[in-house]
């Protein structure tokens, strides 16, 4: 047999028209993302080389597909049309985002992904145009293929299983080689490997590192109180809370945020604080369980039987009443309510249920404006507190929804900064605006009534969302300051004195130790990471901030500095935040080696919890 008699007896090489297309696809994606784009790469000769070879691992999966699909012209039809669309919508997803999509990504919110809002989402990523394409592609080549068979004609000749072989063998060495393939399919399933990467780190088998006080129980800490304080205590989350717009105003020279503004002279406000991951359940853990959240998954839906100590657990068995509601409808989405049920809160519901048919028109986008929820969550309340026992204190926890992305959804007459918006920023400077207008509604609720008179109210972010200032907008993308930087605002009037926490960075997993040192429980058994922001004079702690996309990029604030670890290549990134608030000069070469070291052993604490995570081992067994 000679040697190209064995080449086509072994390689799989059997073009036709959906090929080209997607050659095309490539092609034009190319000079709209990699060349005409600002974002793109520069034209240097190792670039174009890096391009050229996404031809090759693009080459290598249509033709390894094709030999899959060749048994039958049913198969050969589907694997065409799927290869159509997925690749000009991760074009598109690319080009819209400035980022190939991650299998993270799609790990770790397929259990969502069939929603109306994660529907949604998809198409405000991938962008109209791409799916628009895709569509008329898969119309048109699926009425060429009635009339000339252009899908199924592109059979393989055998033996197929020699081919398939082949391929199979020739794609698994480019997705281990480490090279970068701009090839977007080929690209999702490189970053599979950072998925699943594996992390070494020591721990003793059955020991539980990050239990503290042990033995203190709640009733014991609570029966050695004098003058014990029971104060409601309102912890309001809201959606995409980027701290950057408060204080600012627009180009127009329009405050942005001006009631939170203004009540920030009434408590103690953290200048410089920190949602320690970029999604809302992610956010929901490190608040209320004060635990780093995982690297891998989401602890609520993906570890729900992980034991954990909770903030609203600890104040259950100190006598309060613990109530979780939200805005959004679906409590199931990432298993919310049955993970904060099976954690503390008695009461955890949507305020779906408490809607009226007139408020429709205060309903849009994922769900009601945050005026409306908070008129029928206090009339929900009314209802619930005439029927409990007197006395019993409050804990409430509300998540809000109307700001969520994509922010262009407000509606026309109540864009009240950008009538016609034509950036991202100026879409969410809308809907920010409108959020925090509703502020005023929300206190008024309460001031209402006498049952939450001297109230505790926090205020802060679910999370961060960076609009643009690093050339991003989205959370799965980004990993700089503005990717995690969001509000915190701790009122208590008469109780606490005003002021501002400007030289100590704290971060989400700081708020549950901070209601513990207001009621007195701080001596309480528990594992809780963070540290109370009330304590005056303190050295700055570790801030521990997890993307878990992108490649996965840890980092760890000890302000002024800031180390950035991105798992995928091994680089580092080290910031002085104060002299380069932009984070444009990395100091890791000239680095003092103490601080090095430090902010390296604060990274390990990350790699640790992932660990007790998986292993289970947070919380001791009750």
């Amino acid at each position: 047999m000679t040697f190209i008699k064995l080449l086509r007896r072994l390689l799989p090489l059997n073009f036709g028209i959906p090929y080209l297309l997607i050659v095309v696809n490539q092609l034009v994606w190319f000079v709209m993302i990699h060349i005409a784009s600002a974002r793109g790469l520069p034209l240097t000769v190792k670039n174009i080389l890096l391009l050229l070879y996404s031809f090759v691992s693009l080459t290598v999966l249509v033709q390894l597909i094709n030999s899959i699909t060749s048994m039958t012209r049913a198969l050969r039809i589907l694997g065409n049309l799927l290869l159509v669309f997925f690749y000009v919508n991760l074009s598109g997803y690319h080009f819209t985002t400035g980022a190939g999509l991650e299998f993270s990504v799609a790990a770790d919110n397929i259990g969502n992904a069939w929603t109306p809002e994660s529907a949604m989402f998809l198409v405000a990523v991938c962008g109209i145009p791409a799916m628009a394409i895709s569509a008329v592609a898969i119309v048109v080549l699926s009425l060429l293929e009635v009339k000339k068979r252009v899908l199924s004609a592109t059979v393989q000749a055998r033996p197929l299983w020699q081919k398939a072989a082949t391929g199979a063998l020739l794609y698994l060495a480019i997705l281990v080689a480490p090279i970068t393939t701009y090839d977007e399919v080929t690209y999702f399933w490189k970053s599979a490997f950072d998925y699943y990467a594996r992390y070494d780190v020591d721990h003793q088998k059955g020991t539980y590192p990050l239990v503290r006080n042990r033995g203190r129980s709640v009733a014991s800490v609570v029966k050695g109180l004098k003058n014990r304080q029971t104060p409601p205590i309102l912890l309001l989350t809201i959606e995409s809370f980027q701290a950057d717009l408060v204080g600012r105003r627009s180009r127009t020279g329009k405050e942005i945020t001006p009631t939170f503004n203004r009540l920030i002279d009434k408590g103690v406000y953290v200048e410089r604080f920190y949602g320690n991951s970029v999604q809302t359940c992610k956010g929901l853990f490190a608040i209320l369980f004060s635990t780093i959240p995982s690297i891998r998954g989401k602890v609520f839906p993906d570890y729900f039987h992980l034991r954990v100590q909770s903030l609203p657990a600890v104040l259950e068995a100190a006598g309060y009443e613990t109530i979780f509601f939200q805005a959004y409808d679906n409590l199931k989405f990432d298993k919310t309510a049955a993970f904060l049920k099976r954690n503390g809160f008695a009461v955890v519901d949507s305020i779906h249920g408490s809607l009226k048919p007139e408020d429709e028109d205060q309903i849009w986008g994922w769900g009601p404006e945050d005026g409306l929820f908070y008129r029928r969550f206090f009339e929900w309340l009314d209802r619930h507190h005439s029927r409990q026992p007197r006395g019993k204190p409050l804990f409430i926890q509300l998540t809000t929804i109307a700001n969520h992305m994509p922010f262009y959804q407000v509606p026309p007459q109540k864009r009240l900064i950008h009538r016609q918006p034509k950036m991202w920023s100026e879409a969410y400077e809308n809907s920010i605006h409108l959020t925090d207008r509703h502020l005023k509604v929300f206190f008024n609720q309460i001031n209402q009534r006498d049952y939450l008179k001297g109230a505790v109210v926090i205020i802060t972010g679910d999370h961060a969302v960076p609009i643009g200032r690093h050339g991003n907008n989205y959370n799965e993308i980004g990993y700089h300051e503005d990717t995690f930087r969001t509000p915190l605002l701790l009122l208590w009037e008469g109780r606490l004195a005003p002021r501002r926490i400007s030289d100590v960075a704290h971060s989400q997993m700081d708020i549950a130790p901070t209601v513990l040192e207001l009621l007195g429980l701080s001596e309480v058994e528990h594992h809780f990471q963070g540290t109370s922001i009330l304590g005056r004079g303190k050295k700055q702690h570790p801030i521990y901030l997890i993307q878990p996309y992108a490649g996965q990029y840890l980092e760890v604030v000890r302000y002024p500095y800031k180390l950035i670890y991105h798992q995928r290549t091994g680089k580092e990134q080290l910031y002085h935040l104060t002299r380069d608030p932009d984070e444009k000069r990395n100091l890791v070469l000239s680095a003092d080696s103490g601080v090095m070291k430090r902010l390296r052993d604060d990274l390990r604490a990350i790699y640790l919890n992932q660990k007790l995570i998986e292993i289970n081992a947070i919380w001791r067994p009750r």
